[in-house]
This record gives structure tokens, sequence and C-alpha cells, in this order.
């Protein structure tokens, strides 16, 4: 994809049809310069800001759409004055209307995806036809947004001394319904999330089709490069394949349904994962992560366990207080049903999962993974808290010591998330591919007491 959008570099367009383009790539971004002959010309067009614009290429009048424009500033230089844009897509084929519903159909490709198909026989030699023979793969799902038809795509090259085989996984969908670009890349980044978290592992589109039609993209991202290659190493054995989801259609009608509430929680997750960061800075995206997920998942579990604790110490509570301001004559007999009823309200409001708490609770959602004792899964949410309440609430610096406790804490928390996760969107997580799961930790350090 990248070769043909290299391609467009060379090549001279014409746009509003009449105004030359040039398109130039500076650092990791495309750019198009508009070039206007008078100032006049300039002033006109220059009033308003284009989010896409149709362009023609001047010798084979091919014509495509610079879609999401950002008007970076202009320039002037013999004669001419340029207005300077930021590109963020380029579709070819013409497209005037960024709300017009047209997207029926698309292929996706990622980068390094193999691995979620885990199909090593592909293709074979035939040593007595000197050929090589393409085994077909071919899956169709059905779900919330359409049909989603996995496929294998190959590609050879022959040379002088040497014969290169290809492969791709491609993703196409068969959308319910005909989108418009803003619905549609919503849905392929939110797909693309999901296989972020199945594989654990960054992934970058390779190639994108609307329609038939190519959807460049304008932005080279950073070569991402892991930071643990044993740890991908380890990934490459222990990551779930699409093989081991009984019903991946549903899988991904769940995983839709709860996109908006749970990005929060992707996102810290992802932070952690493709960037090396300070071990506080990682500490503090698990504890939101935590936060955030019982916020979302865990709101029936607290509406119990206040109405539990209410239940148990609220009469208690109540009498207590309504005693002392009888006894410092805050109040008369005449008040003690009133304050009652209010201090019954107030209780009822504040009893709410403690940090503690939730970390128990998201743990024993996916115990049948770790296998903890009762008591072993207190110890931990105890260490988890007490690590907060230091070097988040109270702002002590982690010694050298103490670094190595809190990554292994970060490692474990974040397993746990995933679980979860997969868990609410269907996935059967006593699958064997999570016997291992940890990698950064051994389950017997986490059971320690913390000092």
């Amino acid at each position: 994809m990248k070769e043909k959008l290299n391609d467009l570099f060379s090549n001279t367009f014409i746009a509003f049809n009449k105004y030359f383009v040039k398109l130039k790539k500076e650092n990791r971004f495309i750019f198009a310069y508009i070039e206007f002959p008078t100032r006049e010309e300039f002033i006109e067009y220059d009033k308003e800001l284009y989010e896409l614009v149709v362009i023609e290429e001047v010798s084979h009048k091919k014509q495509y759409t610079l879609l999401e424009c950002e008007k970076y500033g202009t320039e002037a230089s013999r004669g001419l004055i340029k207005i300077k844009y930021r590109v963020d897509r380029i579709l070819d084929d013409v497209l005037n209307d960024l709300n017009m519903e047209f997207i029926d159909d698309a292929e996706v490709t990622f980068d390094d995806i193999n691995w979620f198909i885990n199909d090593k026989n592909s293709f074979e030699f035939d040593l007595l036809k000197s050929c090589v023979n393409t085994k077909e793969y071919v899956s169709e799902y059905k779900s919330s947004i359409g049909k989603i038809i996995i496929f294998k795509s190959f590609s050879f090259a022959e040379k002088k001394d040497n014969f290169n085989i290809g492969s791709d996984i491609v993703f196409r969908f068969v959308f319910d319904k005909k989108l418009d670009y803003h619905e549609f890349r919503k849905r392929i980044y939110c797909f693309r999330n999901l296989l972020l978290i199945l594989g654990r592992r960054h992934i970058d589109f390779k190639e994108i089709k609307i329609n038939s039609k190519y959807l460049y993209d304008c932005f080279d991202e950073y070569t991402y490069k892991p930071i643990n290659n044993r740890y991908c190493e380890y990934l490459d054995h222990h990551t779930i394949t699409i093989g081991s989801i009984d019903k991946f259609g549903d899988a991904v009608s769940k995983y839709f349904k709860i996109y908006d509430t749970i990005i929060s929680i992707i996102d810290s997750y992802f932070c952690n994962l493709k960037y090396t960061l300070p071990v506080k800075v990682k500490f503090i995206n698990v504890c939101t992560m935590v936060e955030d997920y019982a916020n979302i998942f865990l709101a029936d579990e607290s509406k119990k366990y206040r109405e539990k604790e209410a239940a148990n110490n609220k009469q208690k509570y109540i009498t207590s207080v309504v005693n002392k301001m009888l006894e410092e004559k805050v109040i008369d007999e005449t008040k003690v049903d009133i304050v009652t009823n209010i201090l019954d309200a107030e209780v009822k409001k504040d009893m709410s999962l403690s940090f503690k708490d939730k970390v128990i609770s998201i743990i024993k959602k996916v115990n049948e993974s770790f296998k903890f004792a009762d008591s072993e899964i207190e110890l931990i949410a105890d260490n988890f808290r007490e690590a907060r309440k230091r070097f988040i609430h109270k702002g002590i610096i982690a010694s050298e010591e103490i670094c190595p406790i809190l990554e292994m804490y970060c490692s474990f928390i974040e397993d746990v998330i995933y679980l979860n996760i997969l868990s609410e969107i269907g996935i059967n997580i006593s699958n064997s591919v999570f016997e291992c799961i940890e990698y950064n930790y051994v389950k017997d350090d986490l059971i320690i007491v913390f000092k």
C-alpha cells in the first residue's frame, strides 16, 4: 500500500478544475500544496476550510479524493500563493460528501496478524511439477455489524535464484447497512482494537479497500518495536487464535456493544504494553483500569454490597450518632425520627466498594485461570491497596527494591483485566491457551506480605 501511495508523489494534479496540486511527504505526514496564480483567486478559496478535495491526475485523468484535510498555512514563491493542507487519507475514487452513506463492503489487511489464524500449512511445493499449490482458507461469521469473511491472499515474486511466497490474512466486512466515512472508520478501528486485545500486541493497518477502491493512510506511525522480544516469543505460543473462540461472530457483537464503555480501559492497557513507561506511570494506569472496570461492570455488585453493609451496620451507626447528638443537646426527642431518616439515606449512599473490594472482585471473576485460595486473593488485594496508598496517594518514591514488585503487580493486574474483558465478550477463559498466562511474575510472589 505504501508503494502505491509513493507513486502519487511524482504526479501533478488539478483541484477545483483549474489549480495545480502537488503532494509532498514531509517527516511522517503527507501535505497537499494547492497553487493559486493570483491573490484574488487565493482569497476566494482561502475563505473556506475543505474537509475533502477531489483532485485529478493531469496525465491519466485519474481522480482521487483527499480526505479530512487540515489547513496548515500558506506559502508564497515565484509569484504563486499556495495553501498547505495536511491530508489524513486519500481515496482512490471520487467522494463529494463525508456524510454520504455509500460504504457497504470493505477489505482490511493488518500487519503481523498470521498468529490469529495459526494456519501454518497454507501452501505446499509440488516437486514433480515444480510448482506451488496454495490451500484456501475461508471462514465466515455473522455479527451485529454484518458479515465478517476471513480469507488468505497470496503473493508470488520470482527472481533469478529464488521464489518468494507471501500471504496475508484479509478481513472482508459486508456491513448490515451502508455507512458514511466516519462510521466506517470507527468500525474498523474498533475491530482493530479487538485484535489488539486478543493478541496482546500492537497491530497496524496494512491495506484498506472500500467498495474495491484503495484507501491510503497518509500518516507513517513510528515503527513499533516490541519492548521484550522474549515476551513476543512467549505470546506466539500463548495467544488466543480464532480457532480457540467458540463463536467469533457473537464475541464481535458483544464487543461492539460494550466498546464505547471500555475504550478508556483499552487505552490504558495498550499504553502500558506499547510504550516504555516509568513504573509509577504504569502503576497509575493499572489502578485506573481497576477503577474504570469496577465502575462499568461491578455496579450491581456494588449496589448489593451497599445494601448488605447498610443492613448489617446502619442501625448500630445511626443509633450511636443519634445518642451522641441527644447527649450534646444538638437535637431533642422530637427530631430523632427526622435525623434517623437522613442518616439512613446517607449511609446507603456512602456504602460503596472499596478499592480492595474491587481488586478482590475482578480477581475472583477470572480465578479459574489462577486458582488462588480466597485468603491469597485477600492478601494480594491488601498488597495492591497498600502500594496504591504509598506510591500514589502519599507520593512516596519507590526504591530500587520496590520497583520490580510494582512491575510484577502491574503485569498481574493487566492479565486480570485482559481475562475479564474476554469473559465479558463471551470468550471461554478456561481454554488451555490461558493455562500459563503469567509471564512477568510468579504467582507465589504475589502472595508475600508487602512491606
